[in-house]
C-alpha cells in the first residue's frame, strides 16, 4: 500500500459546521450502513491509496473515516451552494437496485434525475437532447406508441423533463456503472460530486466521497443526507 499522504483539507472536521444535524455522522452509523468498506486488496486502483486506512479479516479494504468524512462535508457543501445560487444539481445513478433511491433524491430535492438509460451524449450533444425533451412532453401521450418505445422513452427522460439547460454540477452514485457521464462532465467542464469506492480513480472527480458504492444500504445513507442537506 502507498504510503504517501496527501494533504486533502486543511481544517478539520467542525460537525456544528456541517449543513445537516451532527448526529447522522456518528462513527457507529457509517460502520452500519457499510459505507467504509471497500473492494478486495487486487480489485484496488492506486488512486485510492490516499484513503484507504486498512484491510478488514476478508480481506476488503477500509477506508478511512476521518478523511472521508471531511471530503463528505467539503461535497455536500458545494451541492448545497450551488442550490442557493439557483444552480441545478443532476443526480445519476442508473444501476437497477439504484433506481427508487436515486428517483427519490431526484422527487424530494425536486432535482433533474437519470436512473434507468444514460444516453450517449445526452450532456455533449444538449441541442439533441434538449430537443428529444421537448418532442417527449409535448408529443409521447398523443402518438400511438408501442408500449416498449413508450417506455424506452419514459425511461431515458421523465427525470430530465424539467432541465431546460445544462446543469451546473453533477452527482453519480456509482461510477464504475456510470463513468461515461464523468466523461460527459469533464468535456464541458461540469463539476462532478461521486461516491467512489476503491476500485476507482478518483483524480477526475471533482468533489469525490470515498465510500462503498457496492451497497445498497450505503447508497441510502448517502441519499438521506443530501436529501437532508437540501432541506437546509
Amino acid at each position: 500500500m502507498c504510503s504517501t499522504k496527501v494533504d486533502i483539507s486543511k481544517e478539520s472536521l467542525d460537525s456544528s459546521k456541517l449543513p445537516f444535524n451532527r448526529k447522522t455522522f456518528l462513527a457507529e452509523q457509517f460502520l452500519f450502513y457499510k459505507t467504509l468498506v471497500g473492494n478486495k486488496l487486487r480489485f484496488t486502483n492506486s488512486q485510492s491509496y490516499e484513503y484507504i486506512f486498512g484491510r478488514n479479516f476478508v480481506g476488503n479494504n477500509l477506508f478511512d473515516l476521518n478523511k472521508s468524512l471531511i471530503l463528505l462535508k467539503r461535497a455536500l457543501k458545494f451541492i448545497t451552494q450551488v442550490r442557493e445560487n439557483g444552480g441545478t444539481v443532476l443526480f445519476v445513478g442508473t444501476r437497477d437496485d439504484l433506481r427508487n433511491v436515486v428517483q427519490s433524491i431526484g422527487i424530494k430535492t425536486k432535482s433533474p434525475y437519470v436512473n434507468y438509460r444514460w444516453l450517449k451524449g445526452l450532456l455533449t450533444n444538449w441541442e439533441n437532447t434538449s430537443n428529444s425533451i421537448k418532442f417527449y412532453d409535448l408529443f409521447l401521450k398523443k402518438l400511438d406508441m408501442r408500449n416498449k418505445q413508450r417506455n424506452k422513452m419514459e425511461n431515458t427522460f421523465s427525470g430530465i423533463r424539467t432541465m431546460k439547460e445544462l446543469p451546473d454540477a453533477i452527482f453519480i452514485m456509482d461510477l464504475s456503472t456510470d463513468y461515461e457521464v464523468l466523461r460527459e462532465a469533464r468535456a464541458l467542464n461540469i463539476p462532478v460530486v461521486a461516491i467512489v469506492d476503491t476500485n476507482i480513480p478518483t483524480r477526475k472527480v471533482d468533489y469525490p466521497i470515498p465510500a462503498n458504492s457496492d451497497s445498497i444500504l450505503s447508497i441510502i445513507f448517502f441519499a438521506n443526507l443530501i436529501i437532508s442537506s437540501f432541506k437546509k
